[in-house]
């Protein structure tokens, strides 16, 4: 017991997990994943797989080049919670309900990846809506992305994670 704490706590000071604050073995994330319900859902083609929830948009269009697997992702545009809806095949974006999706990548890292950064990564319906949300906010370090710019960095974040 007392050496599978001292592996998780390590994980979890490297960033690879995130440990509920005050627990020595709850896992809330493994990145990409989550454990609890974030707005980015994943819907797995693969029946035995069971749907699950992401920590932020690019951990979500990763997903696919981890699993190498078809997927949905089901979110939403965060400045007027219009649906989005995503389809990868073949490690492809092949369907958006919104053809304008673009991404806000937060930089503004502090203490772990999933309670600083990846609550501030997420899609936007248009460029209009994400200036229209950005309006009245404070500046924030990060990028406005693309949608494929943003499924690249998924990739380059996940594809061959795996791989040992």
């Amino acid at each position: 017991q007392e050496e599978i704490q001292a592996i998780l706590k390590k994980l979890d000071k490297i960033d690879v997990i995130h440990l509920e604050d005050g627990s020595k073995t709850e896992i809330v994330a493994a990145y990409p994943f989550s454990g609890y319900k974030t707005d980015h859902l994943i819907k797995f083609r693969k029946e035995q797989y069971k749907d699950i929830y992401s920590l932020c948009a690019v951990d979500a269009l990763g997903i696919s080049f981890m699993l190498d697997c078809d997927l949905s992702i089901k979110s939403k545009c965060l400045h007027c919670n219009d649906e989005l809806n995503i389809i990868i095949e073949d490690n492809e974006i092949v369907y958006l309900n919104h053809e304008n999706v673009v991404v806000w990548f937060d930089m503004e890292y502090s203490c772990c990846a999933a309670t600083s950064i990846c609550n501030n990564i997420n899609f936007f319906s248009s460029l209009h809506h994400f200036k229209e949300w950005q309006h009245n906010k404070p500046t924030r370090k990060g990028s406005l992305l693309q949608i494929q710019e943003a499924f690249y960095i998924g990739k380059l974040f996940f594809d061959n994670r795996l791989n040992i």
